[in-house]
């Protein structure tokens, strides 16, 4: 696996648009909209019960966006949000903030094989776990890698051909920017820097519950 960085600022800003675009899939496409929201806990009882998913304070949103956001989780009031353009405009705020980190990186392995992301899994592992120890702070972004992968292997009964053209461009648009080739491929990316300490954090399931002894 290979570990890329991109810290020049208008390098960050095409990856950052591009990254963005899964946005523009999550809120304008009814399969990713219920899963996403099917995977929010919206109280902590909730998420300390749960164990799994996504504590609604852990996504920082803003006041305007954190009032609004019980209502978007249902599609028919979402879908009229999508209707005057409201997803390109998620897409294009997180571009901003994704775009403001020190840097953003991408992990690249050498084919879609299973060994490959195993080892994708264990370098994300060392750069998350670097950074932590450096005092930074480490967001993935693995929307347009993932739906890509869905992609390529022919995933794509619950994606329109207008979901499938965009998240192709944004893929693209990464390789091109990275300077990748086929058959390597981008497993992930990511952006690192300075941050405020987080608001809140997700619960998870105890270790030992994976555990045989």
């Amino acid at each position: 696996a290979e570990i890329h960085l991109v810290t020049d600022a208008k390098e960050k800003e095409v990856l950052a648009v591009a990254a963005g675009k899964n946005e523009e899939i999550l809120f304008g496409n009814k399969y990713m909209h219920d899963f996403f929201f099917g995977h929010i806990t919206w109280t902590k009882d909730e998420d300390n019960m749960k164990k799994v998913g996504f504590y609604v304070d852990t996504l920082e949103l803003p006041p305007p966006a954190r009032l609004l956001f019980p209502l978007w989780k249902h599609w028919s009031i979402m879908k009229l949000f999508a209707a005057i353009g409201f997803p390109s405009v998620v897409a294009k705020e997180n571009a901003k903030l994704y775009a403001s980190g020190s840097a953003i990186g991408a992990i690249v392995i050498p084919n879609i094989d299973p060994e490959s992301f195993v080892t994708a899994g264990r370098a994300l592992e060392r750069v998350w776990l670097t950074s932590t120890k450096l005092g930074l702070s480490f967001q993935p972004l693995t929307g347009i890698p993932f739906l890509h992968g869905r992609i390529t292997r022919g995933l794509t009964d619950e994606l329109s051909l207008r979901d499938i053209a965009t998240i192709n461009e944004a893929y693209a648009t990464i390789t091109h920017t990275i300077n990748i080739n086929t058959p390597r491929v981008v497993a992930m990316l990511f952006r690192v820097g300075k941050s405020d300490p987080p608001t809140a954090r997700s619960c998870r399931l105890p270790v030992a519950d994976f555990i045989i002894s």
